[in-house]
């Protein structure tokens, strides 16, 4: 069942159009940066995937201008060893937390990659 904020939220998105979705992908997306940080900070290895979270949530909030390497970025955000199968599935809560964070930031990335491309077709 659909709440009244649930419904003023999609209006305002659908009204909107890329002036109102990409400050809101950005918001949903800093706050799951607290997160994917502080879950997966001092694991060895995930330096340059914490740095890349932290830039890329950084870059979206110039609402003014498109990434303009969201396709890459989404590529390489593939690569998070989040988003790899594995025989057992996500069953460590941590992991849970830190598959969503990156979840949440691959579809901002997409995002801004179909608001660029919007962009370029008007």
């Amino acid at each position: 069942m659909e709440t009244l904020v649930e419904e003023a939220v999609a209006e305002a998105l659908c009204d909107g159009g890329g002036e109102a979705i990409r400050p809101y992908v950005s918001a949903c997306t800093e706050r799951m940066a607290l997160l994917f940080v502080g879950l997966r900070a001092g694991e060895p290895g995930r330096e340059a995937g914490l740095d890349f979270y932290a830039e890329s949530v950084r870059d979206l909030w110039y609402v003014d201008r498109p990434l303009a390497d969201a396709a890459e970025r989404v590529r390489l955000r593939e690569r998070f060893p989040e988003l790899q199968p594995d025989e057992e599935g996500i069953t460590d809560v941590a992991d849970t937390y830190a598959f969503f964070a990156v979840l949440c930031l691959r579809y901002a990335l997409l995002a801004q990659q179909r608001l660029r491309l919007l962009i370029r077709l008007s």
